[in-house]
Parts: structure tokens; sequence; C-alpha cells
């Protein structure tokens, strides 16, 4: 419930909630998480990566610590030890997508394109109906000039992301583009859904 608050960005009702389960048991893991989650809204990292590390260390087999640890340690850029948090969650459970997912940003940050793939595949696999996993391995093929892997990718995309929305514009607006290097007919084809889209 924590975690909903914190992405609302409703700081009144995480304090609230903290501050209650905190005074309740206060070495509890998920009390430590809600702290960290009130601490991370408010932007004080340090305070947030102390109650983060509080849950892992009370409970190791709290996957959300783990990853919402590492995303802390991302902000206060230290990618090394977000890399460590993100690793440490997936011993705990391989199929964490969002573990994945930020360890594929990591790499790709650094320029290490091939480990960003590796890991931007596995979230596919994992969410495979999810548009922004496609089009993050999008992104990773395009910066290895695999184009021809990229549009597939996109067109994966496309077939999940809604299409009223701005992403599914760009979407299509990026298919037309690259299918005009290998494929004129199928470019033409994705000018004409832009136009629907955008008209």
């Amino acid at each position: 419930y924590s975690h909903t608050l914190f992405l609302t960005g409703d700081r009144l009702g995480l304090s609230t909630l903290a501050q209650a389960i905190y005074s309740l048991d206060p070495f509890s893991a998920q009390a430590n998480v809600a702290v960290g989650n009130y601490y991370a809204v408010m932007r004080k990292r340090d305070r947030s990566v102390y109650y983060f590390k509080r849950a892992v260390h009370i409970d190791p087999t709290l996957v959300s610590a783990w990853t919402l640890l590492g995303h802390e340690y991302l902000e206060v850029k230290n990618p090394n030890a977000a890399a460590e948090a993100y690793r440490a969650g997936l011993l705990v459970e391989k199929r964490d997508y969002r573990a994945w997912y930020s360890l594929g940003q990591i790499y790709e940050l650094h320029h290490m394109y091939p480990f960003a793939l590796h890991y931007f595949w596995r979230t596919v696999q994992l969410k495979p109906h999810d548009p922004r996993m496609w089009q993050a391995a999008a992104a990773v093929l395009l910066k290895l000039n695999r184009i021809k892997d990229m549009v597939r990718c996109l067109e994966c995309a496309e077939q999940y992301e809604p299409k009223d929305t701005d992403a599914y514009a760009d979407i299509v607006r990026t298919l037309a583009q690259r299918c005009l290097l290998f494929d004129p007919a199928k470019a033409m084809a994705y000018m004409v859904k832009l136009m629907a889209c955008e008209g």
C-alpha cells in the first residue's frame, strides 16, 4: 500500500501510514519499506536508502525492498550499488521484471548495449504484453544498428500500445521512418496509420 501512495505522490497519506506501522513494529521489513517510501517521496535519498537497507537486512527475501533500494541508489548516482541491489532481488525472485528492466537501463546508460539487450530481452519474456519492454529492447537494437530487429520489436510494441496514445503515434512514426530503408510498401502502410491516428 505504501508503494501505491508513493506512486500517487500522497505525502500526507504516506506519512500517516509510515508513522502508524513503524510505531507498531519498527523491526518489521514492511514498516521500514513504508518509511523508506516516505523519505523517497520527500526526496531525502540518504534516509530512504537507510530504511530500505534496514528492510532487506530484516527480511532478505522481500524483493520489493531490494528493487526500491536499487531505485534509490540510482537516484543518488550509485549505479554499482543499484545493480547489486537488483541482482540480490533477482536471487530471491527471478521473475521480477522491474529488476531485469532496471539492470538493462544501467547497462544502457553505460553504453554497454549487448548487456542491456540481454536484460531487456528478459523483460520482454516476462512481460510480453507491455509495449514499454519492447520499446526498450528496440532502442538498444537501434544503437547496435540492428534495424530489422528493432522494427520487429516496435511492431510488437505497436500491437500492445493503445491506439489513442502519443506513444502509439511515436511508435508508428518510427516504424514508417525505419521501414523506408528496406520495405517502402510497409513504410507507406505505417504512414497511413500515422495519418489516421494524428488526423
